[in-house]
């Protein structure tokens, strides 16, 4: 039985180890939150005879590769990569705009395809994303019959090292306890923990211009971090934004009268010169009878009628 419990307390030894050894062989790159890094490859030369090779990178937790590319004869073609990532020289994997989220550790694997067979080559490393503790104070909205009187804040902290936080509120200078409620900090990924905190003011607890103040404190770097922010009155901007609606409709209506009831005073103006016109001017009959009469015509009809008449009294 003892053998046994030896056994099994060496396998899980070996099992340490191993894993502390390979994760201390792994190299670490860290860098900053939003800057560029390039992770090197190690196996970017692995088949300097290789005709055709095929790279690629991937984070360990995705399903897909993170980025990579085919060299062929030196060349590097279809290049695949994801946003803010791509491949240069040397197979180095490029990361722009650094996030939280690009932490961890990425494999870079390198395939000989031509001449076969085909054969690969893996390395391993680790990258870290650090970043400073940042707080931000910013109104959250509000509805309902209180939306003009009561205000609603939230104190955010991001990028802590430590889950012990709490906040402490002010107006103008002076501590505030009423309204004020936090949640638990929550670890956003393997590094950090963020935080907020809520303060809820009420009328008359506050007025127009009122300057609040939120400080976070976080225990792990004894750091503290504040920032203020200046109370307006959204019952006087509505009510602002009201009364400009009002003047561009008013104005609006106002224009569109004036340029109908020029419309139709011009056409009263015209209509009133015509009438004018026609009472000063002379009386022209126009008559087709008369205007298709003429004296050849005349004589003709008159000549026949004599001959006419003479051709009776012959007869």
């Amino acid at each position: 039985m003892g053998s046994q419990v030896k056994k099994s307390l060496f396998f899980i030894y070996a099992v340490f180890r191993s894993f502390t050894s390979f994760t201390d062989a792994v190299p670490t790159i860290r860098a900053n939150l939003g800057s560029t890094v390039n992770l090197q490859c190690s196996s970017a030369t692995a088949f300097p005879k290789a005709s055709q090779v095929v790279v690629q990178w991937k984070r360990v937790g995705t399903s897909k590769a993170t980025c990579g590319h085919i060299v062929d004869q030196g060349n590097i073609t279809k290049q695949n990569c994801k946003e803010r990532m791509a491949i240069l020289e040397n197979h180095q994997l490029q990361l722009n705009d650094l996030q939280i989220s690009d932490a961890g550790q990425y494999n870079c694997t390198v395939s000989r395809q031509i001449p076969p067979p085909t054969e690969e080559k893996t390395d391993y490393l680790i990258l870290r994303v650090e970043a400073s503790p940042v707080i931000r104070l910013e109104y959250l909205n509000t509805s309902g019959n209180n939306s003009g009187t009561c205000k609603q804040l939230i104190c955010k902290l991001k990028f802590l090292n430590s889950s012990e936080v709490n906040f402490t509120w002010t107006r103008n200078g002076e501590r505030i306890y009423k309204g004020v409620k936090s949640e638990d900090p929550v670890q956003s990924d393997d590094t950090y923990f963020s935080a907020a905190g809520y303060l809820t003011l009420c009328k008359p607890d506050w007025k127009e211009s009122d300057v609040i103040q939120c400080t976070g404190n976080y225990y792990n770097d004894s750091i503290i971090l504040k920032e203020d922010s200046i109370l307006h009155n959204i019952t006087d901007k509505n009510c602002c934004n009201l009364n400009f609606i009002i003047i561009i409709v008013t104005s609006a209506c106002l224009l569109t009268s004036i340029v109908v009831g020029s419309s139709l005073f011009l056409c009263f103006w015209k209509r009133a010169r015509l009438r004018a016109n026609d009472n000063n001017s002379p009386i022209v009959f126009n008559n087709k009878v008369y205007e298709n009469f003429s004296f050849s015509t005349a004589r003709t009809q008159r000549a026949e009628t004599d001959q006419s008449s003479h051709c009776i009294y012959e007869n």
